[in-house]
């Protein structure tokens, strides 16, 4: 679950879904021409997840890591019906580090203890595309309970100074305010399950996105296992991207940003460093998922690297399974999976 705040709200604007326009091809394909991301779950199916989140600030020759988290995400199928699939999730936090925002590291762990007391239920729709969170009333109000005393014991005064406390608390809150938010804040779910739903022609394609700033990239389908332990027909899809924002423009986002989560007498000092910026907002994005025969995801990574003048984060996302229990397939899928 993410709780980058404001940065978080203004940055999911920048990528679009490139690779979406990849299902406008699907009907001219024949199957073995095309990797059709699909879930074929039975109830009772557990996986087992690692999940990595890390970001680094690179300024000259030093690279310096700002924030690092690992846990553990169980996922298990409570039913499957001709509408869909009900799952169970919960997570694990076995390790987190910010060392320049304490805050964040608590919330961190608050808000992944809270939900691995009381469970994620969610439905996904045949093909295994997240569709409804069924408790997610029961998570917003315990999260929001939470959420003041964990700022009340963490929460730094001088850090005041840069985000008044009430800003980063609305901030949050709006997190989880709706079903909707919810979703969206637990970034795990479209880690895993976002593209399920879609299919891309094997081979190389270039991205024709609808983005409003000049992006260019390639999606790669494939199929072939995952490591040692996978299936002939196991599949994989490559997404590149990198997207150019004009200088006029990523200024504008910083303002915005700005607004929304810094101190009033902070502003005009940021704004006075970055008024005479003439540089474009570079994203250059990495994107890999593998999954099994059956559309359980196996490795997913994603990686930005944003550069903005000087200025170069990288946020990286890494999910990798450590185990698995499969409810004996069907016939049909039994022998695809030994194809």
């Amino acid at each position: 679950m993410t709780t980058n705040t404001g940065t978080t709200i203004i940055m999911r604007m920048l990528f679009p879904l490139l690779w979406m326009l990849c299902t406008l091809t699907a009907h001219a394909q024949t199957p073995d021409s095309l990797v059709s991301v699909r879930a074929r779950w039975c109830k009772g199916d557990t996986m087992r997840y690692q999940y990595e989140q890390a970001q680094f600030q690179v300024s000259h020759r030093d690279t310096l890591c700002t924030d690092y988290s690992c846990q553990t995400m169980t996922f298990v199928v409570c039913d499957s019906t001709d509408r869909g699939y009900l799952l169970e999730y919960v997570p694990e936090l076995t390790a987190s580090k910010s060392p320049a925002d304490t805050a964040r590291q608590a919330l961190r762990s608050q808000f992944v203890s809270e939900l691995n007391r009381l469970h994620v239920r969610f439905r996904t729709d045949r093909n295994g595309t997240v569709e409804h969170i069924d408790n997610w009333r029961q998570l917003r109000d315990s999260l929001q309970a939470c959420l003041g005393r964990t700022l009340d014991q963490t929460y730094d005064a001088g850090a005041g100074a840069l985000m008044p406390r009430n800003r980063l608390e609305a901030l949050l809150r709006m997190e989880f305010a709706t079903e909707e938010n919810l979703r969206n804040s637990l970034e795990e779910l479209d880690l895993l399950f976002g593209l399920h739903g879609i299919a891309a022609p094997v081979g190389q394609q270039a991205l024709h996105p609808t983005a409003d700033y000049p992006t260019e990239g390639t999606i790669t389908a494939s199929y072939g296992p995952y490591g040692r332990q996978g299936y002939a027909r196991d599949y994989s899809l490559l997404i590149q991207s990198r997207t150019q924002v004009p200088a006029a423009e990523a200024k504008g986002m910083a303002d915005q940003m700005m607004d929304i989560v810094m101190a009033d007498d902070l502003i005009g000092r940021v704004n006075h460093l970055l008024g005479g910026s003439n540089d474009d907002l570079l994203l250059n994005n990495t994107e890999e998922y593998h999954y099994f025969f059956n559309g359980w995801p196996c490795m997913v990574m994603r990686q930005q690297n944003i550069t903005y003048g000087a200025a170069k984060t990288i946020k990286m996302k890494r999910v990798e399974w450590t185990h698995r229990s499969w409810t004996e397939p069907s016939a049909d899928l039994q022998q695809e999976k030994n194809m």
